[in-house]
Formats: C-alpha cells, sequence, structure tokens
C-alpha cells in the first residue's frame, strides 16, 4: 500500500497547484439542477480532479476512480480512489482560506489510505489503515479533553431543507450552552484537526461522504471516534455524522439527541 500512498501523496500536491493557481481569481458556476447553497463547481474542481484521475490512473490503471465531480469509473476493481478536488468550494470561492484536496483509496468499500491537503497552507495530513496518521512526519494524537463543556467542538448542518436548518440551529443552540464553538468549512479538514488536537469534536446533519472517508481514518488512525447521531459507525448511507477524540464521544450523542426546549 506504500506505493498507493507515495502516488496518490503526489498526485494531491499536484492536484493542490491547480487549486491554488486559480485561488482569488475564478467565478463558480452552479452543479445542474441545484441551488446556490447547494453544490458550487468551478474550473478549478474540474482541472484538479481531471489531474487526480490521470496521476492515479497511470500508476494503477486497474483501479477504479470515483470522483465528486466525474462520478465513477468502474474498472470492477476491489480497489477505488475516492476523490474531493477542492473540499469546501464555497471557502475556496470566497477566498476563505480553509479548504483541501482529499483523496482516499477504497478496498472492498473499506478505506485503506486517506490523504488530506490544506491547499492554501499546505499542510499534508495522511493516514494508512493500522498504520497510524500523520502531519508531515509527526504522526497524530488526539487531545486529552474529556469533558464535553471544556471542548473546542465544530458544528454544521445542512441546508437541503427547512427541516435539517431546523434540526441543525437546534443542536447549535445546544452545543453553544455547553462549550465553545467554531465553524470552518471543510469536513476532511475539521476530522483532520481533531486528530491533530486542534479541535475535540464535529456534528453535521448530513454526510458529505468523498470528504468523510478520508477525514474519519485520519481521525481513527489517531485515537478518534466516527459514528452517526445514533452512535453507529459511519456509512455512505449515513445521514448524520459525530466525530470526536473518543472521549467526549458519548456525551457529544447525548447532546445531539436531547429534545431542545424550544421543541415544539
Amino acid at each position: 500500500i506504500m506505493k498507493e500512498l507515495k502516488t496518490a501523496i503526489k498526485a494531491v500536491k499536484k492536484a493542490s497547484r491547480i487549486v491554488m493557481g486559480y485561488y482569488g481569481k475564478i467565478d463558480y458556476s452552479l452543479k445542474k439542477g441545484t441551488s446556490y447553497s447547494k453544490q458550487l463547481v468551478t474550473k478549478a474542481d474540474l482541472e484538479a480532479e481531471s489531474a487526480l484521475f490521470k496521476a492515479l490512473n497511470r500508476e494503477f490503471p486497474d483501479y477504479n476512480f470515483h470522483g465528486e465531480e466525474k462520478g465513477l469509473v468502474d474498472k470492477k476493481s476491489e480497489y477505488t480512489w475516492l476523490a474531493d478536488p477542492i473540499s469546501a468550494t464555497h471557502n475556496f470561492v470566497h477566498k476563505t482560506p480553509h479548504f483541501a484536496v482529499v483523496l482516499s483509496l477504497l478496498k472492498k468499500n473499506k478505506p485503506v489510505l486517506a490523504v488530506v491537503l490544506d491547499s492554501f497552507y499546505g499542510e499534508l495530513f495522511y493516514a494508512v489503515k493500522g498504520k497510524g496518521a500523520y502531519l508531515g512526519n509527526a504522526k497524530l494524537k488526539v487531545s486529552g479533553i474529556s469533558e464535553a463543556k471544556k471542548a473546542l467542538v465544530t458544528p454544521a448542518f445542512g441546508k437541503k431543507d427547512v427541516n435539517s436548518v431546523k434540526q441543525g440551529i437546534a443542536y447549535s443552540d445546544t452545543l453553544a450552552k455547553l462549550s465553545t464553538t467554531r465553524r470552518f468549512g471543510s469536513l476532511a479538514l475539521q476530522l483532520a484537526w481533531i486528530g491533530a488536537g486542534r479541535l475535540d469534536a464535529f456534528i453535521h446533519n448530513e454526510n458529505d461522504f468523498f470528504s468523510l472517508v478520508a477525514g474519519a481514518l485520519i481521525l481513527e488512525e489517531a485515537g478518534g471516534k466516527v459514528t452517526d447521531f445514533k452512535g453507529k459507525h459511519y456509512s455512505k448511507e449515513s445521514k448524520s455524522v459525530v466525530a470526536s477524540n473518543g472521549k467526549i464521544h458519548n456525551q457529544i450523542l447525548k447532546i445531539v439527541n436531547a429534545k431542545p426546549r424550544n421543541a415544539q
């Protein structure tokens, strides 16, 4: 798997250079059939993903490739590359320096490696299943925070309909009473930051699977935990995400499942 990791890192770095070449000087367009709040796509997304596909396909021509923009290129392999060329395209478009190129490799639908590159700051997070998670050459370890009220938590909520917004506001309001909260944008980067001990938990009532797979592997290899709101291990079908350092996970689950006082 080390050849795959080396190739993945090289491919992600090339894609990131493409992304940064467009930073601050690009317009967006909407994915067909979507609205502004749901999905943006830019020339940077498309070119970066194309670069990822070409670099990976050159070294591993038999592997499947599933890109957020390109869709699935199915070669009937047990291996599938999963790519998000810009995690947090909204941030990228608005010149907010928190976005990443995200790549993971699945074997029989189970993640075996992940690479997340913060394009603006150049921080490279990566992990191999069973081998730990790293930021550059430094091994990652989650924080020692064991009380939710002392944690730095990053909440996010979906905008696909009114109910998802109401649900998000409800749990965000509850969390704000118990802990310090921040919202950044890139799911993959936020999970990697929990792995690095910079954050303690993340919650979201949607599932951005392309970013989640990579971020989750990095976090889990750093000692953290990722589930849905019911405490079940995340999957492509999960409708929600709770990620944490593991020590406060049950506390966070209790919070997000608590009925808000102002609920009707």
